[in-house]
């Protein structure tokens, strides 16, 4: 993982909307469609997960470069 990355991910509340994402991505100048990437990606490895329409919430994983 990228330090961007994991600074993304640790400054997200708990629980966060995509709106919270995108809004996080931008003040950090990461791109939408990377910050999607990364959503995806960490709900595959179980870090995050869906809770609901454009909601999520992180999973006690630590998220580690």
């Amino acid at each position: 993982h990228t330090l961007i990355q994991k600074q993304f991910f640790e400054m997200l509340p708990a629980d966060f909307t995509k709106q919270d994402a995108v809004k996080q991505a931008e003040v950090l100048g990461i791109a939408k469609s990377t910050m999607e990437d990364w959503l995806k990606k960490h709900m595959q490895l179980s870090h995050i997960e869906h809770i609901a329409h454009g909601k999520y919430r992180k999973t006690n994983y630590k998220i580690v470069s």
